[in-house]
């Protein structure tokens, strides 16, 4: 992508932006557990707490799957949440998937991350594989990805003393390495098309095939508008229903 693509999408950027921060201040919604689909858990990205997912989650529960979010990350205030490093991130998400797994009696669940929330989602499980924890691993079926940085940002070198979980997404960053091999458990990777924080070429691991979905901004899939939202829930669906998910 050339540098007057690049500075061509900020302007919807800043959009997307201020729809964002406006949903950090939202409620986060609660669903029952009525379904007869799978469990999904959304993981939001940097900059989100998890009511940013309603509008998406509402989505996918009316098309019958059964939904929750996690609890916000550190720092938790609005905008301020999810900035710390991805690995405290990873331990907190642990901690929820057992929490959803003993309150819902849950036998299966899939993590349906954005942005951080995909990295998050796969850190989580290589901490589970390296902790031995089976519990987590069997019950995990996949993760499906948004707009996931998985080969950095440069806007992350720029923000890195401020922002910890910049640190862990600049261009060439360690756990970036680590968290690639855990793509095995990727089952769909959702790539923004017109996304001007995470070049697209960086939303996709070396060896995983990404959905492209043309037009999208980096926050799209879920304040994007009805269309955009309807469109990402129905490539989630279209994943869950190839892999024959059951509650």
């Amino acid at each position: 992508m050339n540098l007057m693509q690049r500075i061509s999408r900020l302007p919807s950027f800043l959009v997307g932006s201020t729809l964002q921060t406006r949903a950090t201040f939202d409620k986060v919604l609660k669903f029952p557990q009525d379904q007869k689909g799978a469990t999904l858990m959304f993981v939001p990205g940097a900059f989100c707490t998890s009511s940013v997912m309603n509008p998406l989650m509402r989505k996918l529960y009316g098309m019958g799957y059964n939904v929750v979010a996690p609890a916000d990350f550190p720092y938790y205030v609005g905008p301020l949440a999810n900035m710390a490093p991805l690995e405290q991130c990873a331990r907190s998400l642990l901690k929820d998937i057992l929490w959803a797994k003993a309150e819902r009696n849950l036998k299966s669940l899939w993590l349906i991350g954005h942005s951080n929330g995909g990295l998050i989602s796969l850190l989580a499980l290589d901490i589970a594989e390296k902790e031995g924890r089976k519990e987590v691993l069997n019950l995990v079926k996949g993760v499906i990805t948004m707009g996931t940085p998985f080969k950095g940002t440069d806007v992350a070198v720029l923000a890195q003393v401020a922002v910890p979980c910049c640190r862990d997404i600049k261009p060439g960053a360690a756990i970036l390495d680590r968290i690639a091999l855990k793509k095995d458990w990727i089952k769909l990777s959702l790539q923004s098309a017109g996304d001007f924080l995470v070049p697209p070429e960086n939303q996709y691991p070396d060896g995983v095939t990404p959905v492209s979905l043309a037009g999208f901004q980096h926050m799209d899939f879920y304040v994007g508008g009805d269309e955009k939202v309807t469109l990402t829930a129905s490539k989630i669906k279209e994943c869950l229903d190839e892999n024959n998910t059951q509650s």
